[in-house]
């Protein structure tokens, strides 16, 4: 399940030739959704027509949070080709959910995706990098790495989606839940500063001795 863009950069291009039918009937058995609108949605509708896609590729347009959830609940693999992106949100949600997350190496992406052990992360652009202007196009040797992804999770074994998907979640919950990140903020931020206050107590960082 992946995003429909409102900006170059969102990955309308590697969708475009990736979405052609005999690459689809190849590689996957699934349906092809999407969460969002934008400015390129109804160029997104008119290659789904080109292509004839209609039964394969089902762009879902605006939904509310109740919504997605009950849509991410039903989706296996999510993916999150950018040619930039900062900390995702939305693919942290996704993983919290148990998506399998397929996503780009661009932008803090690898950072959030372990590959391997909570998702995929594919050799797309410069790693790390975020590139605000994307090409119009890519390589076919860019398609093909997308396309060989997704091939590789159709044919793995159930087990391994399921390990997958339980580590994404796993992930998640250990280091993005909002009670761990209050907590390592109080401690490595809030605590120590306090502790450093002029006549501060070591042990209690509120008081001045």
């Amino acid at each position: 399940m992946t995003q429909p863009a409102d900006r170059a950069r969102d990955g309308l291009p590697v969708g475009q030739r990736a979405a052609e039918p005999a690459r689809i009937d190849e590689v996957l058995r699934r349906t092809l959704g999407g969460i969002g609108d934008g400015v390129l949605r109804e160029r997104i509708a008119s290659l789904i027509e080109t292509y004839q896609l209609g039964a394969r590729v089902r762009p879902e347009g605006f939904l509310d949070h109740h919504q997605i959830v009950t849509a991410l609940g039903d989706c296996d693999v999510a993916l999150f080709l950018s040619t930039a992106e900062s900390t995702s949100l939305a693919a942290l949600e996704c993983m919290a959910m148990g998506c399998i997350v397929v996503a780009s190496n661009a932008g803090a992406l690898p950072d959030l995706v372990r590959p391997g052990e909570t998702g995929l992360v594919l050799d797309l652009f410069q790693r790390g990098r975020s590139l605000y202007q994307a090409p119009e196009q890519l390589s076919d040797a860019q398609y093909e790495t997308i396309i060989a992804a997704l091939a590789r999770l159709e044919a793995s074994p159930p087990e391994t989606l399921r390990r997958l998907s339980a580590e994404a979640r796993r992930y998640v919950a250990q280091t993005y839940d909002w009670s761990v990140i209050v907590g390592r903020t109080v401690a490595e931020v809030y605590r120590p500063a306090l502790a450093a206050r002029p006549g501060a107590s070591p042990e209690h960082p509120r008081e001045r001795s």
